[in-house]
């Protein structure tokens, strides 16, 4: 006697293996989508947070942490042994260029409004350049939070920026242009190069153009929403008091 085996499925079985299969595409794409949004709720509260103390330190002190030019006065050998490395001067701007690594203002602020009790944490107030070991940490990877007044879109006002740092490097971009987008939508005008918070294409991005423009352009673009690189914009967000 033959026996005929059947070796294709049912109807039945292959709904059930597209039933399967749908839904782990569906968990897949559910858990990028969540953890998009976390990653996204943490950098605008790390921005709002950050622009708070920072202007909670102006309200007390009546300067920015790091421009601070009595600092020594009421942190003494705890900011540095020398009062010139400690404060600052006093002209509303947090500078990032010093005459050494000891006196970079962008540098001080952290360990300032450490010393304040406002921000806890271990920050030595120097170095070369705003890096891993002297700026808050972002939850993103190689990414700070630092203070620049460089030049951005022809705007020179203190900045709060988020970007991702490789080799002394803090230009570099850490989101890609949807998630920039996003997050400007959701706390500003929504426009890459105008407003209070910056979008601008890193300077590791070959194409000027894939978030806004590079911070040096004097006639920024928008965001380019076709852009499909992953790490490609930082933010500057304007916390100056006025």
């Amino acid at each position: 006697m033959n026996f005929k085996i059947n070796q294709g499925f049912s109807f039945v079985e292959l709904s059930i293996v597209i039933i399967i299969f749908t839904s782990l595409f569906a968990l897949i794409f559910s858990s990028k989508s969540i953890s998009e949004q976390a990653k996204k709720r943490n950098i605008i509260n790390n921005l709002y947070n950050y622009e708070i103390i920072i202007n909670q330190f102006y309200h007390k002190f009546t300067k920015y942490p790091g421009d601070f030019n009595q600092a020594y006065n009421f942190f003494g050998n705890n900011c540095a042994i020398n009062p010139a490395y400690c404060n600052g001067d006093g002209d509303g701007i947090i500078e990032a260029v010093a005459a050494n690594n000891n006196e970079r203002e962008n540098l001080r602020l952290w360990q300032h409004l450490n010393l304040a009790e406002m921000l806890p944490g271990n920050f030595p107030g120097t170095g070369a350049s705003a890096n891993l070991t002297n700026s808050p940490l972002s939850n993103l990877d190689n990414a700070i939070y630092h203070v620049e007044n460089t030049n951005i879109f022809n705007n020179n006002n203190n900045k709060l920026l988020l970007s991702s740092v490789f080799s002394q490097t803090a230009f570099n971009g850490i989101i890609s242009v949807l998630m920039a987008k996003s997050i400007d939508i959701k706390i500003d005008d929504g426009r890459a190069h105008k407003g209070k918070l910056y979008s601008i294409t890193g300077d590791n991005i070959a194409n000027s153009n894939d978030c806004s423009s590079y911070r040096s352009s004097s006639t920024p673009t928008d965001y380019n929403l076709g852009s499909t690189e992953e790490e490609v914009c930082f933010i500057g967000y304007l916390f100056d008091k006025d």
